[in-house]
């Protein structure tokens, strides 16, 4: 029997830590999904939501670092991790350059005190004031 996880997508990234991320990761975080920072393992109930961080460059092809950069955020792309926004291809005699614009996906815990039972429905939560 064959069973599909989304997030089996990023296991050949498990444990990476990068200067390219927005802070340290927490792996495998919530179902294989990393999370932001760190996580208080001693709540009784963890909360989690989706962050997301807009990103835009023009990579220079022709650049051996920015080469490494567009790869590294092209691969996670095409992993489902990252999404592409836009893409532009810029060619003239100095060589190729592409315009990209991206978001980096991460979960992130929240913390219980902004948190709270809501009234609308049976485990419906709400973010306190």
């Amino acid at each position: 029997m064959f069973r599909y996880s989304f997030t089996g997508q990023l296991y050949k990234y498990l444990g990476e830590q990068s200067p390219w991320h927005p802070g340290e990761l927490t792996w495998p975080g919530y179902k294989g999904f990393p999370v932001l920072g760190g996580v208080d393992y001693n709540q009784e109930t963890l909360y989690v939501t989706l962050v997301s961080f807009f990103y835009s460059k023009v990579f220079d092809l022709q650049d051996e670092e920015d080469k490494r950069y567009y790869d590294w955020v092209m691969d996670r792309i095409v992993n489902g991790w990252f999404i592409k926004l836009q893409s532009n291809v810029i060619q003239n005699d100095q060589g190729i350059k592409v315009y990209l614009e991206w978001t980096q996906r991460y979960l992130q815990q929240l913390p219980h005190k902004y948190v709270f039972a809501s009234q609308l429905a049976e485990d419906s939560y709400e973010l306190a004031p």
